[in-house]
């Protein structure tokens, strides 16, 4: 019930821009993928995060039962571009489908504090942004998947 508070309870603001590269190593910002009348789901992961892997089947799960209507999630591995190939084959290895990019290692810290006014602690933390692209929250460690059905059902 923790996680659903803190979502819930942080003032929403517009996203700035947070740029990252898609796994074709094409530079893009991540504002362009909210605010598409969903919710979005942000989910910061890395290579050697054992608590990202055990969510990872969860945060797929709900990708799938929302992902029509209600929310979209985004993967962001924070290892850098230069872990793009091991990166696309954990992704390929847990078949997940939701969209994942690669931050820029030397600036994802700086770029995370400036989006969420908050400095990034740990693997795997969440972010939400609400249906018209406005961060409304952020979780660090696991989450529970009752405390996300609940925030997209609002």
């Amino acid at each position: 019930m923790l996680s659903l508070i803190l979502f819930v309870g942080m003032i929403a603001s517009p996203a700035q821009a947070f740029l990252m590269q898609n796994l074709a190593a094409e530079r893009i910002n991540l504002h362009e993928y909210l605010g598409d009348g969903r919710w979005t789901l942000v989910m910061f992961w890395s290579l050697d995060c054992v608590p990202c892997e055990a969510q990872k089947p969860m945060i797929e799960s709900f990708y799938q039962a929302h992902k029509q209507s209600r929310a979209n999630v985004i993967g962001i591995a924070l290892d850098g571009p230069k872990y793009q190939k091991q990166i696309q084959a954990r992704i390929d290895k847990n078949k997940t489908t939701y969209t994942n990019f690669v931050a820029f290692d030397d600036v994802i810290y700086k770029q995370f504090v400036e989006e969420v006014g908050k400095p990034y602690h740990a693997t795997p933390t969440y972010v939400m942004y609400d249906p018209n692209g406005n961060l409304v929250g952020m979780h660090t460690g696991p989450i529970e998947r009752a405390a996300l059905d609940s925030v997209v059902r609002q």
